[in-house]
């Protein structure tokens, strides 16, 4: 039940969030809009995080706490929290990041005076001592929908789930079709679940005026590692964006997706050496299967020479 039109449902997962949880719980309590309700799901922590969300259970009409004694990973954590939203609108706010005071109530006015199933925010990236990395630009302002034209994709790629409100209905929330993260991809989660979304919607607005989420970028993130099998669910994830796209009736804008799917094989190259044999083989053929775009599709002439002889030299390479 939806205890109120104008509640904003916010999920925030938690994994021994200790060095980070305070700042990020500050900035919702410092919000001009108040019709919030937070929604933490803390997945086996086990430094004192406990103890710094305790200090804000008071400071906010609505915040609830989601314990797991063992840690399944940031999907986990927001399917478990989408269970429990009673708002009209769905946020994702990662425990190390943070947002500026006015983040909710330029979201929600963007998404009222728009009429749009997504609201969509510019962001800085920034590392954990506050230096700007780059504020994004990608994002564009203006009126959007998923289409058969190159930029449908390209506009939206590679997006998080945070600096974005949605709407519930888009994610079928109380239906047999509701939208959830895939537990099984480590990385690439929120491109494949925000595709899904993207699917359901008529209408989303991307502004490029506000930056007000901070994206903090740490040195032990997971894409930074050299685990080729996590970095390889990436490629999975990139595989069902394709197919999704696709399945929707527009194959420009699929082909659009394959481009960047074969950007993320080329990022598991400086890696591939390090895994197993399995995943090698896979790698290789699934490579093979992508030459011919590679080489002689439309988009295939914008890859760069040095990621073409990647592609290549693993091609042709006897493993």
């Amino acid at each position: 039940m939806i205890e109120n039109e104008h509640l904003i449902s916010i999920i925030i997962p938690i994994h021994n969030g200790e060095k980070y949880l305070k700042k990020c719980l500050e900035s919702l309590y410092q919000q001009t809009y108040k019709n919030l309700e937070l929604i933490l799901v803390d997945d086996g922590s086990t430094d004192e995080s406990c103890l710094i969300y305790n200090e804000y259970s008071d400071k906010f009409l609505k915040f609830f706490v989601i314990k797991h004694p063992k840690a399944k990973g940031v999907s986990f954590s927001r399917n478990e929290g989408l269970k429990y939203v009673h708002g009209r609108y769905i946020s994702f706010v990662d425990c190390d990041d943070y947002v500026d005071n006015e983040y909710f109530e330029y979201l929600i006015d963007q998404i009222k005076k728009n009429g749009t199933d997504i609201e969509v925010c510019s962001f800085i990236k920034e590392t954990e001592d506050g230096n700007i990395i780059k504020k994004s630009s990608k994002v564009i302002n203006k009126i959007f929908v998923l289409d058969n034209t190159y930029d449908s994709f390209a506009q939206y790629a590679h997006r998080g789930v945070w600096a974005i409100l949605f709407h519930r209905d888009i994610l079928n929330i109380s239906g047999e079709r509701r939208i959830q993260f895939d537990e099984k991809i480590s990385i690439g989660e929120d491109l494949l679940f925000y595709t899904k979304i993207l699917s359901n919607a008529k209408k989303v607005h991307y502004n490029s005026e506000t930056p007000c989420y901070h994206y903090v970028v740490h040195g032990d993130s997971s894409y930074h590692s050299a685990d080729v099998s996590k970095l390889y669910t990436n490629i999975e994830a990139h595989k069902s964006v394709v197919n999704i796209i696709k399945d929707s009736g527009y194959p420009l804008a699929a082909e659009s997706a394959q481009k960047y799917l074969v950007y993320k094989y080329c990022d598991i190259f400086p890696f591939i050496e390090d895994t197993d044999l399995e995943i090698r083989k896979k790698v290789r053929k699934e490579m093979i299967g992508l030459l011919k775009f590679v080489l002689l599709s439309d988009f295939g002439v914008r890859f760069q020479a040095k990621w073409i002889k990647m592609i290549l030299n693993l091609c042709l390479k006897s493993i």
